[in-house]
């Protein structure tokens, strides 16, 4: 991974180390890919007398997975946290640094843990532990999607988010790689920052197809009977759910722009079809049914019934979007 890749982690990271101001517990949001990495170099920046100069003995222990203090969880090979690797951290919390340094750090990799029932206990396990800090132990929670942890859990931690951007910055970029202008707001938005991820939805038509579906709904679903099309369409995006869901969102959000300051609207949507959202959605609907969206998404990252959840939420929508009037 380039240090460019890296930078919003790793600079604020160190910044803060440097500067005598870090917290006891992060959560570092990330590509699944670029966790492990980013976990190790937050290790680095703990451990290290320069905060991460990478060549140092303390480094290199940390890439070696060497370093006695540096405790990198789950353990035993497995891909999921469970409460035996919360007891561990806990037992191991309270003994002393025996590396030559006054710290310990635990990594938690939790891009596979955090959906399922096994997710509540080990995230119960630990919120103990971020309530009641020990003194020169740092924590670390690496995961794709920070809002699928415990609220509990996220109030209690700093959040740090790699190579995540701004829409326009996204947009210039593709721009500069070649790609069409016309789908690339889309890519942008629906990538939320991440850049490497806007790439694959720009080469990929589902994504454009889930998100053309989901205009059509907000645009024409004015009851159950003219929902049915829409929900056995987005019935087959059982896999795709987290965009199927976010672009309802930033639809919705796009509508609001539009009616305050449509000079900053950004995705590449027919007047008349911004328009019919409007008119079909208030902003008060807007805001209800955003919020709908974010319950929805928890229950499907934890194991939820896809097409139980998405009828009960177009149920919802409808009338919420009575409900609401403008």
């Amino acid at each position: 991974m380039t240090d460019r890749q890296q930078s919003n982690v790793v600079k604020t990271l160190k910044a803060q180390f440097d500067s005598g101001r870090a917290s006891h517990a992060y959560i570092i949001q990330g590509s699944k890919a670029n966790i492990p990495q980013l976990l190790k170099q937050c290790a680095k920046i703990v451990l290290c007398p320069q905060h991460g100069c990478g060549v140092c003995d303390m480094c290199r222990k940390v890439d070696t997975e060497q370093h006695l203090d540096r405790i990198a969880l789950p353990m035993e090979g497995r891909s999921k946290l469970n409460v035996d690797d919360i007891e561990y951290l806990v037992e191991e919390s309270i003994k002393r640094p025996v590396d030559r340094v006054s710290a310990r750090v635990f990594t938690l990799n939790a891009t596979d843990s955090v959906s399922g029932s096994g997710s509540a206990v080990w995230q119960n396990k630990l919120l103990k532990t971020l309530e009641e800090p020990v003194g020169n132990t740092y924590i670390f929670i690496g995961v794709d999607n920070p809002e699928s942890l415990f609220a509990t859990i996220q109030s209690r931690c700093q959040v740090l988010k790699d190579n995540v951007v701004s829409t326009k910055e996204v947009m210039g970029a593709l721009i500069e790689d070649g790609y069409d202008s016309k789908s690339l707001a889309i890519a942008a938005v629906l990538s939320q920052g991440d850049m490497q991820y806007a790439k694959r939805i720009v080469a990929d038509n589902t994504y454009y197809d889930i998100f053309d579906a989901v205009k059509r709904m907000l645009c024409e679903m004015t009851s159950t009977k003219t929902a049915l099309p829409y929900v056995a369409t987005l019935s087959a995006q059982r896999d795709n759910y987290k965009t199927v869901l976010l672009s309802i969102v930033v639809l919705l959000k796009e509508s609001v722009v539009y009616r305050v300051c449509p000079e900053l609207c950004v995705l590449p949507l027919a007047p008349q079809d911004i328009q019919k959202i409007c008119d079909n959605y208030s902003i008060e609907a807007c805001i209800a049914v955003t919020e709908l969206v974010g319950t929805v998404k928890k229950r499907l990252d934890n194991n939820g019934n896809y097409t139980v959840e998405l009828d009960n939420m177009i149920a919802e929508m409808l009338e919420v979007k009575y409900r609401c009037r403008i």
